[in-house]
């Protein structure tokens, strides 16, 4: 048993192999020790172009264990002859970050802003909101069509100008964590002089 099992991002379903030679007849594979293999993952042979495949789905990338996925399995050919091989799949997962500035915010009108969420593994839901209070009916919310947290609400003429100031932190569903932290600049509504005359 030849090679080693290819990288990967975590992003997009695995597929990767190792190559074996000199077998008589086709040959069989089992997985025999290390990590027990993933939700949905297969490990099979190609008697074609003498390969061991391994694939796992990507909604299967959290049951693996740090920075890499270790196992053990054995092959046998048609003369009862076996392999053994020990081999590794490199997890390099990109971090999951919560990126994005919030623009100022006048009470007197409705806001509608986003935050984008990048690499996330699977859905991600919005962890915690912590900071200044929320304008009344506000909300962060988990937007999974989009990738990003939906930031906003309507007006609240009562809510105090300045600065407002949150941490925000998402999961994914692997169980990654990011935050973000920022504010926004909150004033009160413009006021417009109309100034006319009686002719």
């Amino acid at each position: 048993i030849t090679g080693l099992f290819a990288d990967w991002d975590g992003l997009v379903d695995y597929s990767g192999y190792v190559s074996f030679a000199n077998a008589v007849g086709n040959v069989t594979v089992q997985w025999t020790g290390g990590e027990l293999l993933p939700t949905g993952a297969t490990l099979t042979v190609d008697n074609d172009l003498k390969r061991i495949v391994l694939t796992i789905p990507i909604t299967s990338v959290g049951e693996i264990i740090g920075d890499s996925y270790d196992f053990s399995f054995l092959i046998t050919d048609a003369l009862d002859r076996t392999a053994a091989a020990t081999r590794s799949v490199d997890v390099d997962l990109p971090a999951l970050t919560l990126t994005g500035a919030l623009p100022d915010w006048t009470i007197s009108s409705p806001y509608s802003q986003s935050l984008s969420v990048n690499n996330s593994i699977g859905d991600f839901t919005v962890l915690s909101v912590t900071g200044a209070a929320l304008p009344s009916g506000w909300a962060f919310t988990a937007d999974n069509v989009n990738n990003q947290v939906d930031v906003g609400g309507p007006a609240d003429p009562s809510y105090p100008t300045g600065s407002a100031c949150w941490t925000v932190t998402v999961r994914d569903s692997a169980g990654r964590t990011a935050a973000w932290s920022g504010c926004v600049s909150v004033s009160a509504s413009k006021t417009v002089l109309a100034i006319g005359y009686v002719g």
